[in-house]
């Protein structure tokens, strides 16, 4: 396993394990993520508010099952679950439970992740967490 699959690897445990300066270790100040709505602010600072507000509101959990390697550029695949707890903006808490599949490319530096990008069924997610595939309110996520 290459230094890069290790710290995608720590990436994510560290994520799920809610251990967010361990995330700051890991991810270069000037981090780009393309992922992030417009609304949050760049670079690490963005980069950790967001996931805070997803551990927070969301419960997410994070299950790698593929991970590629090539080199500077790792992918991983996987799923995503939790429960929304808390209000996120654009819809309050839920309480339901979801679970979709996400997809990740993350691009390392030194040692240090400096550019993502994440994708995901946005729409199951919404109709996972409103119970309607209708009139879902807007969210940022």
């Amino acid at each position: 396993m290459s230094d890069n699959v290790t710290l995608f690897h720590q990436y994510l445990t560290a994520f799920n394990e809610r251990r967010f300066d361990d995330i700051a270790e890991l991810i270069d100040p000037a981090i780009i993520d393309h992922h992030l709505p417009a609304e949050v602010p760049v670079g690490a600072d963005g980069v950790l508010y967001w996931l805070r507000l997803l551990a927070d509101t969301m419960a997410i959990h994070v299950e790698n099952v593929q991970t590629v390697d090539a080199g500077d550029i790792i992918a991983g695949h996987g799923w995503i679950s939790g429960t929304h707890v808390g209000d996120f903006p654009g819809l309050p808490a839920t309480n339901r439970d979801f679970r979709v599949a996400i997809s990740s490319v993350e691009r390392f530096e030194h040692g240090k992740i400096v550019e993502r990008w994440e994708t995901f069924d946005n729409d199951l997610l919404m109709t996972q967490l409103t119970g309607s595939d209708r009139q879902r309110p807007r969210c940022i996520v």
